[in-house]
């Protein structure tokens, strides 16, 4: 099987940050099926490659997702918010859209649940990188959002169409 340099790069990278993490406390073993309170998962899209990624949110209550999109190109970093109702699943699609740009689309609920709306983003010189999400309170205390809540599952399915294969991984819980 073929594996070309970005393909390879992202997977090096999101590899290294769970490598990282599982270090960081040598008691603790990395496990990619548990929940976190935020998530890595890879974005990899290249000619005749897509990236599916799904993020549930198990905990009881609704929370708004904090998605922060990583160029692994050039680092730059772009980010938005989708509200979701406990136990809701977000499906996350980056594809190709043109010969150096590439589209991530997410269906998210803004607040009710017959008015759906699809967050999209076209981005430029953009092949892979990293999907970071964090849980967030809808109310911030002392300017501080972030939630420390386990509330979040993801997984993610890289699907090559061009070599007909597939590979899939747990996202990395923080």
């Amino acid at each position: 099987m073929r594996i070309n340099k970005t393909l390879r790069a992202v997977l090096v990278a999101v590899l290294a940050t769970g490598l990282w993490v599982a270090s960081a406390n040598a008691q603790q073993q990395l496990r990619l099926n548990q929940v976190g309170a935020a998530l890595a998962l890879p974005l990899v899209a290249t000619p005749g490659v897509v990236t599916f990624n799904t993020v549930t949110n198990v905990g009881p209550e609704d929370r708004n997702l904090h998605f922060n999109v990583i160029n692994g190109d050039g680092w730059n970093v772009t980010d938005f918010d989708c509200p979701v109702t406990a136990s809701e699943t977000v499906l996350i699609s980056f594809q190709p859209s043109g010969p150096s740009s590439s589209r991530l689309v997410l269906e998210c609920n803004q607040g009710d649940r017959v008015d759906q709306s699809t967050i999209s983003r076209t981005f430029t010189d953009f092949t892979g990188g990293i999907l970071f999400i964090a849980v967030e309170s809808h109310e911030c205390k002392n300017g501080t959002c972030t939630m420390n809540s386990n509330d979040l599952f993801g997984d993610a399915v890289v699907v090559d169409f061009a070599n007909g294969s597939a590979w899939s991984a747990g996202g990395i819980p923080f």
